[in-house]
């Protein structure tokens, strides 16, 4: 039996060698494949990792350099105010600029051009171009704000539309800087008229505060409230501003005596657009039950209607000189012409400085806003900031909390201005 059970053993029992070799073969003793190195492997992935981040880096700052570059060789920032007009007394009329002469409607139709240009009651129409526009206070502070809000756009929109392994960290630190230089140009800026509107500023910040503190989402803090306060003084000018300009764009002062303070009807649309999105968005943010998609588009749709409608605000409240020259002319029986000089001067002299305090209020919603919804974690593939990854999610709510603020601050100061206007507790003069 012992014989039968192991046939093969008594077969090779003179040649071991052979034996083990052909039992070898039978179980497939091949040797087994190398276990992989945790350590190697890691050192695999960061090395990959470095590459994407690197790779992610240098094509948002060709992007970014690319648009900040063709926007300058293209004179953007003057192109968006080209062909707006403002209005000059003849003295201070520069010696090669196209003009249109104005007169009161009591003048008479035919005065012969010597007379036009000595008379104090008459002022002419200059249509601005760069050459023009350059030579304006703070044009500087303009050009850089539109210049830099248009490089962080352009790299946030790439990281949108890339895929969500790239990192959003560079796109997310462009904005915040084009924030910061937004809020440092306007904290500049409001020096201006801070003796006029110190006060109001105050007191609407001082009145909003209190409601961006007990709509904070959870767990952020105090900075984020001081953040909401500083946003709450320096919207109270800008949406002022607005105010007027739709006041008198919608003519409701009923201006019909005065026919080039007049808003043609597809400004007129945008002003009526703009406000009602602006109200609408920031106040639907506040309910619960509607879909956030909804909500962000609404946000967007707001921002876009503010700076579409940022040509119409700035041609009323170069209007406004107009209007308060021809009152200061005919409005006693002793004009006062100099105060009406004076005005038209200083509408025309600080037109960069208007256009940046209304550029200020929509761009920084697009840009809170497109941080907001930014994919993946924003310190990605960076090693040093590692620590701070658990941050990224609560950056990107109050991030998206601060884009409502902005629009809410706006439609909050817009619309309580026209009320008092509606009411003659306030008047445009």
């Amino acid at each position: 039996m012992t014989k039968r059970c192991i046939p093969e053993l008594r077969e090779h029992s003179s040649d071991p060698v052979r034996f083990l070799y052909s039992t070898h073969r039978q179980l497939d003793l091949s040797p087994l494949p190398p276990k992989p190195d945790p350590i190697t492997n890691a050192a695999m992935s960061t090395t990959t990792t470095t590459t994407t981040v690197v790779t992610t880096f240098l094509v948002h700052a060709a992007v970014s350099v690319a648009s900040f570059r063709l926007g300058r060789l293209l004179h953007l920032p003057s192109l968006f105010l080209h062909g707006l007009h403002t209005y000059l007394h003849p003295d201070s009329l520069p010696p090669d600029a196209t003009r249109a002469l104005l007169r009161p409607p009591s003048s008479s139709s035919s005065p012969s051009p010597s007379s036009d240009l000595s008379s104090s009651a008459h002022l002419l129409r200059l249509s601005l171009s760069h050459s023009h526009l350059s030579t304006r206070v703070h044009f500087s502070s303009y050009n850089s704000s539109f210049l830099s809000s248009l490089a962080s756009v352009s790299s946030l929109l790439l990281s949108l539309l890339l895929p969500s392994s790239s990192s959003p960290f560079f796109s997310s630190l462009l904005a915040f800087l084009s924030i910061a230089h937004l809020l440092l140009l306007s904290s500049r800026l409001s020096l201006f008229a801070f003796a006029t509107h110190a006060s109001r500023s105050f007191l609407s910040s001082l009145l909003l505060s209190p409601l961006s503190f007990i709509l904070l989402p959870n767990h952020h803090h105090i900075p984020t409230f001081l953040l909401s306060v500083l946003l709450s003084f320096l919207l109270f000018l800008p949406a002022s501003r607005f105010a007027r300009a739709f006041w008198i764009g919608t003519d409701q002062p009923r201006l019909t005596y005065l026919s080039v303070v007049s808003c043609s009807s597809p400004n007129r649309l945008l002003l009526y657009v703009s406000l009602l999105l602006s109200a609408a968005s920031s106040f639907l943010f506040l309910n619960p039950g509607l879909d956030d998609d909804l909500k962000i588009l609404s946000l967007a749709a707001s921002a876009f209607s503010l700076l579409i409608a940022l040509r119409p605000c700035l041609q009323m409240y170069l209007n406004e000189a107009v209007l308060c020259w021809y009152q200061q002319l005919h409005g006693s029986r002793v004009p006062d012409l100099d105060y009406g000089q004076a005005t038209v001067f200083l509408h025309n002299h600080c037109i960069c400085v208007v256009a940046t305090q209304l550029f200020a209020p929509p761009v920084l919603t697009l840009l809170f806003l497109a941080v907001s919804q930014l994919r993946g974690n924003l310190f990605t593939g960076l090693v040093v900031l590692d620590s701070l990854a658990d941050c990224s999610d609560g950056i990107k709510e109050i991030a998206l909390f601060m884009a409502w603020w902005v629009m809410f601050v706006w439609s909050v100061v817009t619309l309580s201005k026209l009320a008092f206007n509606r009411r003659g507790w306030l008047y445009v003069s």
